[in-house]
């Protein structure tokens, strides 16, 4: 009698759990990709305040180069060796490194030295809806129009949030450039998702965060030669958790994220980090935060609940099959058998 009593609490509370899943619309994957967004939400205040002892250019080269190596032993531990993709693939793999890593840091640092740190979140935040949209276009995703409601209603509570700090402090030079970061955050995703349907998501990680890091290291030497940093105790502490966090634990959580979810739901919740980047700042470093700003955020969060696409998954996403994987190399660590079931 008590087996059963205790069998029907467990079915009692899977029912509540999936009922409050259904209402809340999330799984695993949204789990994994608001941790990241939480981290690099976080990481934007440590960059800003490590980044002038290292230099703008040295601190991703060190980040990204240490990074990868890193998350490439954790690829080889966790999943055995990797292999990397050839031909069209490796094009492919090479294509979203220059875009999300190289590309994107060298933009991000130009435009913030040439406008305001608030029309830069502004800009960064309009990836959604490139994604969204492209997807569209080419009939690959068709979206309800609730969800390009919420794309919208998104997109505004993000407009509430800059203007209210005050983001007509801008220059037309630096907005052009900061329109390369989600043209390029955009071209990274869609690059990048046909890929995880033939590759494991943390080798995949390793991988474009190699070819990204080979690309931003020549020119962080360059500058470290030409300008000497002057590093302090604080500032190493924030490299190395913006290497450890924002590079190799988000690298891992990111791309299984993604996997999951697909690029338009994946991308829909970059809206929340120029939020939660305030949030920080104002918390850890004390830059003032306005009412506004909280009404902003309140309805970023209200677009995102609204509207999110349902997850697509990679292959579905990509308008293609997924092919079936290769084995998993055993390492004698509990390696999962499916990808699903990796723990975060």
């Amino acid at each position: 009698m008590a087996q059963s009593r205790r069998s029907g609490a467990r079915r009692a509370g899977a029912d509540r759990g999936r009922g409050a899943r259904s209402v809340l619309g999330a799984g695993p994957g949204d789990g994994l990709v608001l941790l990241t967004y939480l981290i690099w939400s976080f990481n934007v205040v440590a960059t800003k305040v490590a980044v002038g002892p290292f230099g703008p250019l040295l601190f991703p080269a060190i980040r990204w180069g240490v990074g990868a190596l890193l998350l490439a032993a954790l690829a080889r531990w966790r999943e055995g060796p990797f292999r990397w993709p050839r031909g069209a693939e490796l094009g492919r793999l090479g294509l979203a490194a220059l875009c999300g890593i190289v590309a994107n840091q060298i933009l991000l640092t130009e435009s913030l030295r040439l406008t305001s740190a608030d029309n830069v979140s502004m800009l960064v935040g309009a990836a959604p809806l490139g994604v969204a949209g492209w997807l569209a276009w080419r009939g690959r995703q068709r979206l309800a129009p609730r969800v390009w409601a919420g794309l919208a209603v998104g997109l505004t509570g993000l407009a509430i949030v800059v203007v209210a700090g005050g983001g007509g402090r801008a220059t037309v030079a630096g907005d052009v450039v900061a329109l390369g970061l989600p043209v390029t955050w955009t071209v990274y995703l869609l690059v990048l998702t046909p890929l995880l349907g033939r590759h494991r998501p943390l080798a995949l990680a390793a991988m474009v965060s190699l070819v990204g890091g080979l690309g931003l290291i020549p020119l962080g030497v360059a500058e470290g030669l030409a300008a000497p940093p002057h590093v302090t105790l604080p500032a190493a502490a924030l490299l190395g958790f913006s290497t450890l966090g924002a590079v190799v634990l988000t690298g891992w959580l990111y791309y299984a994220g993604l996997e999951r979810l697909g690029p338009t739901r994946t991308a829909v919740y970059g809206y929340i980090q120029p939020f939660l980047g305030l949030v920080f700042a104002a918390v850890l470093i004390g830059e003032p935060i306005r009412l506004l700003q909280l009404v902003g955020g309140a309805v970023v969060t209200l677009g995102l609940l609204a509207g999110r696409p349902p997850a697509s998954g990679t292959a579905r996403a990509a308008g293609e099959p997924a092919p079936r994987r290769p084995a998993r190399v055993a390492t004698g660590v509990g390696v999962p058998a499916c990808p699903g079931e990796r723990a975060g």
